[in-house]
């Protein structure tokens, strides 16, 4: 009896040691999600992962350290994480995630990604309303002049880009530069261009100097939102994002 009991007892450790024991094979994706590129080298901030629900520290990771990506964490312990890191807002972050038994987890990062949106102008505009953006960058190789303004028009938004292009020229071995006629173009805004202007305009309020040498100034003009704007970090490119998904890249 004695006997049985010790091998039960070896037994039933053995098999808990193993089921705790238990790996699996984890692939971190962190990205900038409106490029939806694997990495960016943007994000260097560490990743903090908590095993619950002890909600102890299990590990942590640092991106700007592996060279390969997505980063392949190898084998983890299979449980219940919470990872908290800080966003490029500089906002602290945090998101559960479950790392299940399988051939292997992958986990998404998006970086770029606020805590809240709760700022939505267009929601508030009135028949005839309109909003403007006008934006103006200037860096080493020239600069853009484009304002993008968005009436509403019955129940749907029409946003329209003015873009106004300088030309370079050479005479008499110097360089000189003229405005191009202003081009303009127009677009009825779907679901989804409504989203990334929710997305950047509650961007907009993170803009920051950062000692870049490309300089982006914003000034936002409309009955429910005033606001002009520096951005200067290199690395948000809002502006650009948002004529992206209006009017496609330009040609």
């Amino acid at each position: 009896m004695k006997s049985f009991f010790l091998f039960f007892l070896v037994f039933f450790s053995s098999t808990i040691f193993a089921q705790t024991a238990k790996t699996s094979k984890v692939i971190l994706s962190i990205s900038d999600c409106r490029a939806e590129n694997p990495y960016s080298g943007l994000f260097g901030d560490t990743i903090l992962f908590f095993k619950l629900p002890e909600d102890t520290l299990a590990f942590k990771i640092t991106p700007r350290n592996y060279r390969r990506f997505p980063i392949n964490l190898g084998d983890i312990p299979i449980s219940d994480y919470k990872l908290k890191y800080r966003n490029h807002f500089k906002q602290d972050m945090a998101m559960l995630v479950t790392v299940s038994a399988g051939n292997k987890n992958f986990i998404s990062i998006c970086f770029d990604t606020l805590l809240s949106y709760s700022q939505n102008t267009l929601k508030k505009l009135q028949n005839k309303d309109t909003v403007s953006i006008a934006f103006h960058s200037q860096g080493c190789f020239g600069g853009d002049n484009i304002r993008i303004v968005i009436t509403k028009k019955s129940d749907e938004f029409i946003a329209t880009l003015f873009y106004v292009e300088t030309k370079y020229f050479e005479k008499n071995g110097k360089t000189y530069s003229r405005k191009a006629r202003p081009t303009s173009k127009s677009v009825i805004l779907t679901e989804k261009h409504i989203k990334d202007f929710l997305r950047f305009e509650n961007e907009l309020n993170f803009a920051r100097d950062g000692g870049c040498t490309t300089t982006d100034k914003y000034i936002i003009e409309g009955k429910y939102l005033n606001v002009q704007k520096t951005d200067g970090n290199c690395s948000w490119d809002g502006f650009y994002y948002l004529r992206k998904s209006f009017f496609g890249d330009p040609k």
